[in-house]
């Protein structure tokens, strides 16, 4: 919904978890040691939860605002 509300089409590529930094951080969430070993501030938004709850056409109105 998000894309459809600001006319983009995503682009996905893969990449090796050797290779992709956020891997652990996206597995792992603040719990991982990369992030903090490499000074990234982490912590967590629930937001989306929030925007998912909202009706279909609430969440494309909202992307499309931002």
């Amino acid at each position: 919904m998000a894309c459809f509300a600001v006319r983009t089409v995503p682009y996905f590529e893969y990449v090796e978890s050797k290779a992709n930094w956020s891997d652990e951080i996206s597995r792992e969430g603040a719990r991982g040691k990369w992030a903090l070993r490499n000074d990234f501030a982490v912590g967590e938004c629930n937001v989306l939860v929030e925007l998912l709850s909202l009706p279909c056409m609430a969440i494309v109105i909202v992307f499309e605002y931002l």
